[in-house]
């Protein structure tokens, strides 16, 4: 969530954990993707105030609805290739939000 989708800050830890249990029965190995439902935790997940017996993809769902990700993206796209001055991508990033 801080490295790719929210920045840091925006979550809890709370979140994380129950994050965490939607990507529960996914393989360690990236060759052989290799899904283990019977290794998934299908139960009742809170993440970012909504409830629900919630996938990996759902999760990736509601934390890429978040405008916190929206927002850490459009930086990280802006942030060197664009303007190197720190107050004036700040200033253009608050234009873009309209703020």
């Amino acid at each position: 969530m801080e490295l790719f989708t929210l920045g840091e800050g925006r979550y809890t830890g709370q979140n994380i954990k129950e994050a965490a249990r939607a990507f529960t029965g996914l393989p360690l190995d990236r060759e052989t993707l290799d899904y283990r439902p019977f290794f998934h935790d299908g139960g009742t997940k809170t993440v970012f105030g909504k409830t629900g017996r919630f996938t990996a993809p759902q999760v990736l769902d509601l934390m890429l609805a978040r405008r916190e990700a929206a927002e850490f993206v459009a930086a990280k796209l802006w942030k060197e290739p664009v303007i190197d001055s720190q107050p004036e991508r700040k200033a253009l990033l608050d234009d873009l939000r309209g703020s």
